[in-house]
């Protein structure tokens, strides 16, 4: 089945609502996946009890007439089964008299957003006619295609008892006085000459008080002009017309009315025979529909989709007045690492009351809408014509909602300071797509992420540029992986005796024209792309091809060497399959591959990183933790994970001759014993900083003193230094 996926709502897919969190959201870290997949669910629960339950046809169509997703009441209605429903040609059950109008339909459903009540026929299975009404609701998916959502409602006993009508003569009338819709007959003064019971107990009056009365009696909703010209126009069309409108009750409640209208001749006088059918609950099922797929289901706030309806006339605006508007993106700093580490109760009330007081500041001078996990835009409007005057204006909505945003929040857990990050553009609306101000916008809160947090930036066109070298830049990579330039050199590790154990492995970048490019420069941006993850995958693999090749000799066999793994590779569901199956095809002792973690991954999920270390370890793979001190540092966590080793960070190497320095790396040391861990020192570059880490008890220990990353021809070159043989 085919599934519509729109930010904050996967519209009855018949896929799983995890598979369309995938489609919308495959960048998103695992643990916040999880919290999407949940509101998803939950949202396509609601949307699918509302299909179910319904008594009318709702069916979802494209641009092209198939039919995407349908309930059981409009497979009644059409005597179709769902397979065949699907498999159905455009237009194939209605009658071709139809589809000149239907063309004149779709243009006003492209214009305002909606259509009907519009009444045809659909041709059953069996052959035969059925007569509905129809209204709709335009949708654009998240893909860019139309979609038109319609409610579609059998009005065959209507149809019966109109032509009931025009059978019999007027003595006869009284026999409608037990049809099921609200019957009444109208002369064209508008005055009622017949109503059924229906009609009657609709408005709450006898049948001796209703004959008589004016139809303006009970409209709430027309003035007596309007109403006025909507008779002469239904007297007037030999057609049947559909209005919608409101009426009141003798107690005064008013309700949501459709009028279905049709004039005829009646005893040799002219008539206007209406049927009224009460659509509240109609209503009631658009609008949920509608605050679905428009609306976040977490923060009640507009989401993606109407903010896209609402840039568009923005910027169509703009064009019109001269007038400059404004995009603004604000991401709440180090909402990740809430979410992981106090849970996803938390992380929803930090995003509801997040959003609270950014309404509170946005009121109605703008659009404020959740368009991402913690990521909210803000549509400004009608600012200075002068683009100087509109950019000061923006700026200075900008920081206001950073101070409303900045500060305390108190969580289930626990209280906890939040920051946020602001990009800005300005609307000019001339010669602009929506797609223009939400890919500015994005650039220009990356960099005020990447400046330091906690800071506002406008979007210029060196943005732009930057924006494009990293794209050409991932291309590159993408190639650069398929063809076989990356390559890995190793950085020796030594004991106490200056003899090697061991060696880390290095990711490098065989540019054709850059020359050598060092993983500073790329591996953020894989990361960002998630090619990390498959670069991870060659990494792992390549090492484990090179302890092949090195068992086969004396003096390589015994050495290890430690790989750098990316949190987001690490929780991959098949991580660990991919490294067992590198071990098993190259039949390596997995003593001697080590994989390094960082202190990131405990934020994350950790009885499923334990997991995945067991399940490794027990082949015999071994862990080292990376930076060791730089990041999280739990020692109630440390305890939980199966290491076999701490790495102490080179900055701490580096401050060892300070006092404090020193200090850091004993307490390290002692972490490691008491834990029962090995630990090996990254960065050694003098030998004043290696006598002091041995006297701290470090004896292991890597960095330039003993040798710089190289090629693997070049590490055995240096037999000597080593101390291979």
């Amino acid at each position: 089945m085919i599934g519509l996926v729109v930010p904050g709502l996967c519209f009855l897919a018949g896929v799983g609502a995890g598979a369309c969190a995938m489609l919308w959201a495959l960048s998103r870290p695992a643990a916040g996946r999880r919290r999407i997949e949940a509101a998803l669910e939950d949202s396509e629960r609601k949307l699918r009890n509302l299909f179910e339950l319904s008594p009318l046809g709702i069916v979802l169509n494209d641009f092209e007439g198939h039919y995407i997703e349908f309930n059981r009441a409009f497979e009644t209605i059409c005597g179709y089964s769902a397979q065949e429903l699907r498999a159905m040609p455009r237009g194939a059950m209605t009658p071709g008299e139809y589809l000149p109008e239907e063309q004149r339909l779709i243009q006003a459903l492209l214009g305002n957003g909606r259509y009907g009540p519009y009444e045809k026929h659909y041709r059953r299975k069996d052959g035969s006619l059925v007569p509905v009404r129809l209204n709709g609701l335009l949708i654009t998916g998240s893909d860019g295609r139309r979609y038109t959502w319609s409610i579609v409602e059998d009005i065959s006993a209507d149809r019966r008892a109109q032509e009931a009508l025009q059978r019999e003569s007027a003595k006869n009338l009284a026999l409608l006085r037990n049809a099921s819709d609200g019957i009444h007959i109208l002369n064209p003064a508008g005055e009622v000459i017949e109503a059924s019971d229906s009609f009657c107990e609709m408005l709450g009056y006898a049948r001796d008080e209703l004959i008589g009365m004016n139809v303006r009696d009970w409209d709430a909703q027309l003035t007596s002009t309007e109403l006025a010209e909507v008779l002469r126009e239904d007297f007037a069309t030999p057609r049947r017309r559909v209005i919608e409108t409101r009426h009141r009750r003798r107690d005064g409640s008013v309700f949501e009315v459709e009028i279905s209208s049709v004039s005829m001749r009646l005893n040799g006088e002219q008539v206007l025979f209406n049927s009224a059918r009460d659509i509240t609950e109609r209503k009631k099922a658009e609008e949920r529909i509608r605050h679905l797929a428009f609306f976040d289901q977490l923060t009640r706030l507009p989401n993606r989709l109407l903010l896209h309806e609402r840039l568009r006339r923005a910027l169509s605006a703009s064009a019109r007045s001269g007038r400059f508007g404004a995009l603004l993106l604000v991401n709440l700093d180090n909402f990740r690492s809430t979410n992981n580490t106090l849970g996803h109760a938390a992380g929803d009330a930090l995003l509801r009351q997040a959003a609270v007081r950014l309404a509170a500041e946005v009121g109605e001078s703008g659009t404020l809408a959740r368009v991402d996990g913690d990521e909210f835009m803000i549509l400004l409007e009608e600012l200075a014509p002068q683009p100087g005057a509109a950019a000061a204006e923006a700026k200075a909505f900008g920081l206001k909602l950073m101070r409303a945003l900045s500060g305390s929040y108190a969580l289930p857990e626990r209280e906890i300071h939040v920051g946020c990050s602001v990009g800005a553009t300005i609307l000019c609306g001339e010669r602009q797509t929506i797609q223009d101000p939400i890919r500015q916008v994005n650039i220009a809160l990356h960099q005020a992420k990447t400046s330091g947090r906690n800071a506002l930036r406008f979007f210029d066109p060196l943005m732009q540029e930057s924006a494009n070298a990293r794209a050409a830049l991932e291309n590159e990579l993408r190639k650069a992986l398929d063809a076989g330039r990356l390559l890995l050199h190793y950085q020796v590790q030594v004991d106490h005796a200056k003899r090697a154990i061991g060696v880390e492995a290095l990711l490098r970048w065989n540019h054709p024209q850059r020359g050598l490019v060092l993983p500073g420069e790329f591996i953020g941006l894989a990361e960002e792309t998630r090619l990390i993850v498959p670069i991870g995958q060659w990494v792992i693999d390549a090492a484990c091809a090179q302890l092949a090749a090195w068992s086969r000799e004396a003096r390589t066999r015994g050495l290890s060497i430690a790989v750098n793994v990316s949190p987001l590779q690490f929780q991959q569901p098949d991580f660990a399959v991919q490294v067992l199956g590198s071990i098993r095809r190259h039949q390596i002792d997995a003593r001697r591959l080590e994989l390094e973690l960082t202190e990131t991954l405990l934020q994350g999920d950790l009885e499923r990183t334990v997991d995945t270390m067991r399940t490794l370890k027990s082949q015999g793979v071994r862990f080292s933790l990376d930076d060791f001190g730089t990041g999280y540092s739990s020692l109630q966590y440390l305890r939980q994970l199966p290491l076999d080793q701490l790495k102490i960070d080179r900055s701490f190497v580096q401050d060892i001759a300070e006092p404090n320095g020193k200090a850091i790396v004993d307490t390290i040391v002692a972490v490691s014993r008491h834990l029962n861990l090995e630990v090996i020192a990254e960065g050694v570059e003098t030998p004043q900083q290696l006598d002091t880490l041995r006297e701290c008890g470090c004896t292991r220990y890597q960095g330039y003193l003993f040798g710089r990353p190289v090629p693997v021809e070049r590490l055995l070159e240096a037999r000597e230094a080593l101390a291979l043989e």
